[in-house]
């Protein structure tokens, strides 16, 4: 059986001296663990004052047995 699996995900920006825009991401992770390429980003939820995303609703095809 196929299932979509949906979570929740957050970015981490922070303040940098070192990029052009004078921030930098950690990138995307799950509160109980890190972020990988098999999910697809369907929706931003939440910015910050600077319009980058934070909070994202990811999904993924999944195969159940």
């Amino acid at each position: 059986m196929k299932v979509t699996e949906i979570r929740i995900v957050r970015q981490d920006w922070y303040e940098t001296e070192y990029t052009k825009t004078g921030w930098d991401s950690h990138g995307w992770y799950f509160d109980d663990g890190n972020f990988d390429d098999s999910w697809t980003i369907t929706k931003i939820l939440d910015t910050d004052k600077f319009e980058h995303p934070t909070v994202a609703i990811v999904e993924r095809d999944a195969t159940i047995y």
